[in-house]
């Protein structure tokens, strides 16, 4: 299978570097920074070949537009007694990656971390061997611990991600990947606030105002899952029961592209962990998104909590998940999910991210700021 155009070159070190002592006043960081509308790397399918959504780039992350705002509410999901309301009904429309994170992305992401010796490190835990397609490399007694992709590692899916690093992830491209301290301590979530008092974590509750990446609440992520604008015609909006936009359950097992006719990788508990992300082109939600049920159990933003009494945690989907997994009925069924303390992690553990949709004027003024940098700089 061709890599999915997202896994490229303007990551490098050398851009990064460029882009952090640039800032907007550069071509390279402006580019970068702001959506650039494409065509999907991988052709949309299913219902998704329906809805068509738009197609952005942004950091070598591939966006769909989820649109339908003030879609119904689903029925039939676990209570969620003292969190948000689990409807997966989303009032505006936002836009959320097509793949969860690599890890190519998150090997850039942790090169850059250790490279500026940034404070936020001390709440991201190193992926385990067979979590990722990635290993420490040895440099210099005084230097920085960097990774290294491994041969055909690239688009495997990172694990063994605590929701904490997913959102020091989000600060970081936030801060348009900016090689400093301030990029990973806060932006879109403010890392200062990261503590337990008692059995109670102290991390704030949902992403900051302004938060350009983040990581989707339950509604968010359940919505580009399974809700489908045209399930019973068309404008006629409803929710799937599972990820690929139908009600048939998915069948495990390898893609065809790996000797397999799988349609979904929960074998991630059966050895299958290498299996690259977009691998299954044709299981797709209605909104394009691929390997909702396979690869990682994807962090959300929204809190969990039973009662008063109880401690609170961060609900992932997607995959393995829910109360029930251990019935294979229940996979990957909409109302599905399960629950996570935010500094705890397991090689099930990933993520996809989102991001806001900039208004015109928001752009405009980037732009204008941008030609004032570079006049001032010239």
């Amino acid at each position: 299978m061709p890599r999915p155009a997202f896994a490229a070159t303007l990551r490098t070190p050398a851009v990064l570097a460029f882009a952090a002592a640039c800032g907007f006043g550069c071509p390279a960081a402006l580019a970068q920074s702001q959506p650039t509308p494409g065509t999907p790397s991988i052709p949309f399918a299913g219902r998704a070949a329906i809805t068509n959504p738009e197609v952005t780039y942004q950091y070598g992350h591939e966006f769909v537009t989820v649109t339908s705002p003030g879609n119904a509410p689903m029925t039939g999901v676990f209570p969620n007694a003292r969190g948000p309301a689990l409807t997966a009904q989303v009032n505006s429309a936002y836009r959320i990656a097509r793949f969860e994170v690599t890890t190519e992305q998150y090997v850039q992401f942790l090169n850059a971390l250790y490279a500026t010796n940034a404070p936020a490190g001390r709440f991201i835990p190193v992926p385990a061997a067979g979590s990722w397609g990635a290993r420490a490399v040895t440099g210099s007694p005084s230097g920085p611990v960097q990774f290294e992709v491994l041969p055909g590692g690239a688009n495997v899916p990172v694990g063994g991600v605590n929701w904490r690093a997913a959102a020091i992830y989000c600060n970081w491209l936030h801060n348009d990947m900016a090689l400093s301290p301030a990029a990973f301590a806060s932006g879109a979530y403010d890392t200062s606030t990261f503590g337990y008092r008692g059995e109670q974590f102290t991390d704030q509750p949902a992403r900051s105002p302004g938060a350009r990446f983040f990581i989707p609440t339950w509604n968010e992520w359940a919505k580009a899952a399974h809700w489908d604008p045209n399930r019973f015609g068309d404008g006629q909006g409803g929710y799937w029961n599972y990820s690929n936009g139908t009600d048939v359950r998915p069948i495990p097992g390898l893609p065809p592209s790996m000797g397999g006719d799988g349609q979904a990788n929960w074998g991630v508990f059966a050895g299958n962990s290498a299996v690259p992300v977009g691998a299954y082109t044709d299981q797709q939600s209605p909104w394009g998104l691929l390997d909702l049920a396979g690869g990682r159990r994807e962090w959300t933003e929204t809190l969990y909590q039973a009662s008063a009494a109880d401690p609170r945690f961060r609900i992932r989907d997607g995959s393995y998940s829910g109360q029930g997994f251990l019935d294979p009925t229940d996979w990957d069924l909409s109302h599905m999910y399960s629950i996570l303390s935010p500094e705890s992690s397991s090689s099930a553990s990933g993520f996809r991210i989102a991001a806001v949709i900039p208004s015109p004027t928001t752009f405009a003024l980037t732009v204008v700021g941008a030609g004032l940098v570079g006049r001032r700089r010239r």
